[in-house]
């Protein structure tokens, strides 16, 4: 019998999945969390905010400022740059300024108050704050930090609509925005971000009357606007050659007209380079920027999607079922019920309540952000007002994420 060699199982072609150079430079100029030297287009706002904020630091009283603007206009981004400055100030300067980053979206119950003021104690102090500490307790530990170390400090909740529409309570905007314990001191500025301004309804008149802001618009990218962007991002991104202007251009002209979202452009250009690198390409194509472009929306809910509870799910596949064999755009919530209860069934699942579904439905909302939508519709005399409901992705998204869910119930 003639012996076995390991290369019998090799396939002959086997260069074709083996990338013995890398198309990326760094990788790391792609991702979410990377904050440019520059940043490109927001030079008006990033100076708006500088030129409000910087008399805080001679200890004069200052406006707090509310960002605005649909997603990936830059609201984020921006506020961690102006935090860079700021605690680069801090270092040369030797100023007493602290800048504490929170996104809200993480913090989505009845409870968040608490754990959003929880750590803003922890970032500002870099002490562990233990669970079951009360809240005027850390308030009270709050100021007294700020008073006896003397410290200042600039706060940012991201998210900010999030929470206070979650909520139903604006007891953190009242707390940041009228520190009354050191109210000559001026020693709280705080940043809200928000896709809009309707969070504001929420808020009572006391706390709207305290506010004291300067709004600033985060208007869409134009398509120029998203070319420079990555350009930029690509250059330091990608070994030379991997990528041509007119496929740059070509994507941010097609975000520009569906969004201006910079974030989804960035995300395209990453993820067409990872689909061009793992089929063991030296340059990025047209055919990987289509792929991306279908793998875009998908990929977002399926991350969310993934680390659900099987009862959410089952939520959600019941919604996209329903979708597919309506038709309709919107689902009533109770059709959405009853054929969450059959599929419950069909998986040896006990179906969850009413009410607790509905509860989880909320709950999605807020994790599944723009794409979850809800509304109150009239059905007239008879059929009277329902709560309706659709998942905003085409039908074959559809039939992709229903399978996903269908393998990892």
């Amino acid at each position: 019998m003639s012996s076995i060699k390991i290369t019998d199982f090799i396939p002959t072609n086997i260069d074709k999945y083996i990338n013995k150079t890398s198309i990326f430079r760094n990788p790391v100029y792609l991702m979410d969390n990377y904050i440019p030297e520059q940043i490109k287009h927001r030079e008006n706002e990033i100076s708006t905010i500088l030129k409000s904020t910087l008399p805080f630091l001679r200890g004069i009283r200052v406006p707090n400022i509310l960002m605005f603007g649909i997603t990936g206009t830059g609201k984020t981004l921006v506020a961690k740059y102006v935090g860079k400055i700021f605690n680069g100030l801090n270092i040369k300067e030797k100023s007493n300024i602290k800048y504490v980053y929170i996104n809200c979206r993480f913090y989505g119950n009845n409870n968040s108050f608490y754990y959003v003021l929880r750590d803003i104690l922890i970032k500002l102090t870099n002490n562990y704050v233990k669970d079951g500490v009360k809240t005027v307790d850390m308030i009270e530990m709050l100021f007294d930090y700020l008073n006896n170390k003397d410290k200042k400090v600039i706060i940012v909740l991201d998210e900010i609509d999030f929470m206070i529409k979650s909520t139903k309570r604006d007891d953190i905007v009242y707390l940041l925005t009228r520190d009354d314990h050191m109210i000559e001191k001026n020693r709280i500025v705080f940043y809200g971000i928000s896709n809009n301004l309707s969070f504001l309804d929420y808020l009572d008149a006391r706390t709207r009357s305290s506010l004291n802001t300067i709004k600033i618009p985060f208007r869409p990218y134009n398509a120029k606007q998203l070319f420079d962007i990555l350009k930029d991002r690509s250059v330091l991104s990608f070994e030379d050659g991997v990528i041509s202007e007119s496929i740059l251009n070509y994507i941010a002209a097609r975000v520009a007209k569906e969004s201006g979202d910079a974030r989804k452009a960035i995300a395209i250009l990453r993820i067409a380079a990872q689909l061009a690198e793992s089929e063991g390409y030296n340059k990025i194509e047209m055919k990987h920027i289509e792929e991306a472009f279908e793998y875009y929306d998908v990929d977002i809910l399926i991350s969310a999607v993934q680390i659900l509870p099987s009862h959410l799910k089952l939520v959600i596949l019941a919604i996209l079922l329903l979708q597919l064999s309506k038709k309709d755009e919107y689902i009533p919530l109770s059709e959405v019920y009853e054929r969450y209860v059959e599929i419950s069934k069909e998986y040896g699942l006990k179906p969850l309540g009413r009410d607790s579904v509905n509860k989880k439905i909320k709950y999605l909302e807020m994790v599944l952000g723009d794409y979850l939508e809800t509304y109150v519709k009239s059905f007239g005399k008879k059929g009277g007002f329902k709560k309706i409901i659709r998942i905003n992705i085409d039908d074959e998204k559809i039939n992709k994420l229903i399978k996903i869910i269908e393998e990892n119930i």
